[in-house]
């Protein structure tokens, strides 16, 4: 019997309030195997935040997206996802 298995992603810009608890609720979730959280260049403490996340949990993986657009962050972390 194979195990289902999913991939979060997320296309954030500017979400220190909010991308911690993004990444406690997806990682809850047993069939998560990663969160990719797709940053356009945050200038708050976002991409601190899921650096932070990471180093404790290596499903948490943090990408840039310079094109900075949702859908292009959406596109990125997409292509980078395993599960």
């Amino acid at each position: 019997m194979s195990r289902e298995t999913a991939s979060v992603i997320v296309a954030v810009l500017n979400e220190e309030a909010n991308i911690g608890h993004v990444m406690s609720t997806a990682l809850s979730v047993k069939a998560v195997i990663e969160i990719i959280v797709a940053d356009g260049g945050s200038d708050d403490g976002t991409v601190q935040e899921v650096l932070e996340r990471s180093k404790d949990d290596p499903r948490v993986k943090l990408i840039h997206n310079p094109d900075k657009g949702q859908a292009a962050g959406l596109n990125r972390a997409a292509q980078a996802a395993t599960g």
